[in-house]
């Protein structure tokens, strides 16, 4: 029975070489930061959300991010990145989520936290 889905053994390396990427570098972030979540991914993209630190002794800024980003991109095989603080929107929307929480979290996409342990359990 062909269900008509089929993996080619190249898409199957690529999602494996991706994958081993995005541990090793969510596995460094972790390294600073408590709260890290991903909200996306496609191929080769990824999108992560990184709270800032509870902890204000432990709590790096933007510019350390960017930093650390560089210095960690050729190790982890990072070709693009960006970084930016959440928009005024997204606060907005975050709000508007939590005051309809019932009604609103049946359409909106789930965010997975991840952790240290997550992360170690796969590599």
């Amino acid at each position: 029975m062909n269900s008509g889905v089929r993996i080619t053994n190249k898409k199957l390396l690529q999602w494996t070489f991706y994958t081993e990427i995005f541990l090793k570098t969510v596995n460094k972030i972790l390294d600073y930061f408590d709260d890290v979540s991903l909200i996306e991914y496609f191929d080769n993209t990824f999108k992560l959300k990184i709270k800032k630190n509870s902890d204000a002794k432990k709590n790096p800024t933007n510019g350390f991010l960017f930093t650390f980003i560089e210095e960690i991109k050729k190790e982890c095989n990072i070709s693009e990145y960006s970084i930016s603080q959440s928009s005024l929107e997204q606060i907005f929307n975050k709000f508007a989520l939590e005051i309809g929480e019932e009604v609103l979290q049946r359409n909106s996409k789930k965010e997975m936290k991840l952790t240290k342990e997550m992360i170690s359990s796969f590599s």
